[in-house]
C-alpha cells in the first residue's frame, strides 16, 4: 500500500492506495501541503475505472449517524468516521475527482474547528490578510495575478477560522480586534491560476466582496448587506439544520467583527493604494 500524508489548516490525513501513480499524482499535485506528522486522518482509496460516473456537477449528497457520515456524488462514495480518524473512499480515477472530495471533506471537518471554506482569492500584505470573495468571473484570479509581489493564498477557495478555535469572547472583547480574532489560511484548491496556494495562515484584516464592473469603486457594507453577499461565496454542502446553524453563526461573527466592503476595480496594481486606505 502506498501512502501520501497531506495538510491543510493543520489537518494531517494519510491518503493511502495501491496505485503508486496515483499516489506520486497526489504528491505533485499537493506538492506544497506535504506533510510527515502524525495523521489525524486516514483515507483508504479505491478506485474506480468504469462503476463510478464522472459527473462533476451531480448534487453533493451528505448523510449523518453520529460522528459518521457518508458523502455521494456521481464520482464520489465515502464513508467518513470522524471518532476513529478514518475515511474509506472510493472514487472515479482522477486527480479532479479527489480533488473535489477534500473540498467537500473540508468543509465539515473546518466547521468542527471553527472554520470554513469560502470562495476567495486571499493575498498577504505586510503580514496582513485581505479576502476578495467572490463567484465564478468577478475577477478573483485577476487580484492574484495582480498581487504576485505579495503572498497568495489562493485564487479560488481560502479558509477563515477563529485564531483559537473553540474560544469564544463577547462581542465587547471583540471590538476592534479583527487581526487577533481570525485567520485566513491557504489551500491548495486553485482556479484559472493552475496553481496552489500557501500553506500558510495570516490575520484576516479585511473582508472585500468583489462586484464585476469597469470602473474602480469600494463601499463600507452594513451587517445586513455584508453577511447576505458573504454567505453566498461560502461552500457547504450538508443540510443539516444544527450544523448550517452553527455555519451562520460563525459567518455571522466574522461579518460583525471585520470590516467589510463591497468593491470593483480596473485591472491594474493601483487597486491596492485605495484597499490600503479604506477603514
Amino acid at each position: 500500500m502506498e501512502e501520501v500524508k497531506i495538510e491543510i489548516a493543520e489537518v494531517c490525513s494519510s491518503v493511502k492506495a495501491e496505485d503508486p501513480d496515483f499516489i506520486n499524482l497526489l504528491k505533485s499535485q499537493y506538492k506544497d501541503f506535504l506533510s510527515q506528522r502524525e495523521p489525524d486522518l486516514t483515507i483508504n482509496l479505491q478506485l474506480k475505472e468504469k462503476s463510478i460516473r464522472r459527473d462533476s456537477e451531480s448534487e453533493v449528497r451528505i448523510v449523518f449517524r453520529g460522528k459518521a457520515f457518508k458523502i455521494k456524488r456521481g464520482d464520489i462514495e465515502a464513508e467518513v468516521n470522524l471518532k476513529e480518524g478514518v475515511v474509506n473512499l472510493k472514487q472515479g480515477d482522477n486527480i479532479y475527482s479527489f480533488d473535489s472530495f477534500l473540498r467537500i471533506l473540508y468543509t465539515i471537518l473546518m466547521l468542527e474547528r471553527d472554520g470554513f471554506l469560502i470562495h476567495a482569492c486571499g493575498v498577504v500584505k505586510d503580514n496582513r490578510g485581505y479576502l476578495f470573495a467572490g463567484l465564478s468571473g468577478t475577477g478573483k484570479t485577476t487580484i492574484a495575478n495582480l498581487s504576485s509581489n505579495y503572498i497568495v493564498l489562493s485564487d479560488e477557495i481560502v479558509i477563515v477560522q477563529r485564531a483559537n478555535p473553540g474560544r469564544l469572547l463577547r462581542q465587547a472583547q471583540r471590538v476592534g480586534r479583527a487581526c487577533e480574532l481570525y485567520k485566513i489560511v491557504g489551500t491548495p484548491f486553485c482556479g484559472e491560476l493552475q496553481k496552489g496556494g500557501e500553506n500558510l495562515s495570516f490575520p484576516l484584516a479585511k473582508l472585500l466582496l468583489l462586484k464585476r464592473e469597469k470602473t474602480f469603486w469600494a463601499k463600507r457594507l452594513k451587517y445586513p448587506q455584508a453577511i447576505a453577499k458573504f454567505l453566498s461565496n461560502v461552500l457547504f454542502f450538508s443540510k443539516d439544520l444544527n450544523l448550517n446553524k452553527r455555519l451562520f453563526y460563525l459567518c455571522s461573527e466574522v461579518c460583525q467583527d471585520v470590516p467589510g466592503y463591497e468593491m470593483s476595480f480596473k485591472p491594474d496594481k493601483s487597486f491596492w493604494r485605495i484597499v490600503e486606505k479604506l477603514h
